[in-house]
């Protein structure tokens, strides 16, 4: 196995940044369908709940141990607000 593959990839933060709007833009557009049948009331907290779970894969891809888990990460989230 090559050391390589050992190594942990940190982009750097405005690149990790760039990233997060991306994805945030892209899922804000998947959902979208959802408007024709009224729910676009739902999308940003929809893409909110998804965009936590995706950074907390992220973080776990950096090499963080944390859970994957929706009522974990918005649990983290709602503590980090107060």
């Amino acid at each position: 196995m090559s050391s390589d593959k050992n190594k942990i990839f940190w982009l750097p933060d405005e690149r990790y940044s760039k990233l997060e709007g991306q994805t945030r833009f892209q899922m804000t557009k998947i959902m979208q369908p959802f408007n024709m049948y009224g729910l676009d009331v739902y999308i940003p907290g929809a893409v909110d709940a998804i965009m936590l779970v995706v950074k907390a894969t992220w973080d776990v891809i950096r090499g963080e141990e944390k859970p994957i888990d929706l009522e974990t990460v918005m649990e983290k989230q709602r503590r980090k607000r107060k």
